[in-house]
């Protein structure tokens, strides 16, 4: 029944893991509440002005209900951020897929991760969330719904690291298939902090 996630650095000057591995998340046993942590995602730091290290993204289900995202930063030396919260937060939902983008993406005025997921609410719609996260971890825009459908699935979604896409900074893209009256697509949004 335990199911926490665990990251170990790995130093690709000297090709090889830097002091041992480490635990991200857990799941909470013991506790009046206990769930479970699966499917995550990392993200690394183009940055070394802000300190080395990544995020880690996943989605927590909880015993009494609902699925999550969550995301903890995690310094160079391994040190842990505090474990977040983001998205919706109620048990009638299920977040899945919750991916980060691969790199802070550095642009002139910012240095964000990207961060995406898709939920379904039990009155059957279907939502793709996205926003961007500060290297220090606090939300740089706080995910939202961008898309919104009940004939829609939005499937596999990813996302880039930050860019500069007609002057704005930063931007960002996030895909997904787009599965709807048995046609299947590529969908892709340009999006810009929560919109």
């Amino acid at each position: 029944g335990d199911s926490p996630i665990r990251g170990r650095l790995y130093d690709t000057l000297s090709q090889g893991f830097t002091g041992s591995a480490f635990e991200i998340a857990d799941t909470g046993l013991g506790g009046s509440l206990t769930w479970s942590n699966a499917r995550p995602d990392v993200g690394g730091n183009r940055s070394a002005s802000t300190g080395l290290g990544f995020l880690a993204c996943w989605q927590r289900t909880l015993s009494s209900g609902g699925t999550f995202a969550r995301y903890r930063t995690v310094s160079a030396t391994g040190s842990l951020g505090a474990v977040r919260a983001t998205g919706p937060s109620t048990s009638a939902n299920t977040v899945r897929d919750v991916r980060v983008s691969e790199c802070t993406g550095d642009t002139s005025t910012t240095i964000v991760w990207c961060f995406c997921f898709a939920n379904r609410r039990t009155d059957g719609t279907n939502e793709l969330w996205a926003g961007q996260i500060n290297v220090s971890g606090s939300a740089a825009s706080t995910p939202a719904v961008v898309r919104s459908s009940t004939t829609v699935n939005y499937s596999t979604p990813d996302v880039s690291d930050a860019l500069v896409i007609d002057g704005n900074d930063p931007a960002y893209v996030v895909v997904y298939d787009d599965f709807a009256l048995g046609n299947i697509d590529t969908v892709a949004v340009l999006c810009r902090g929560s919109s």
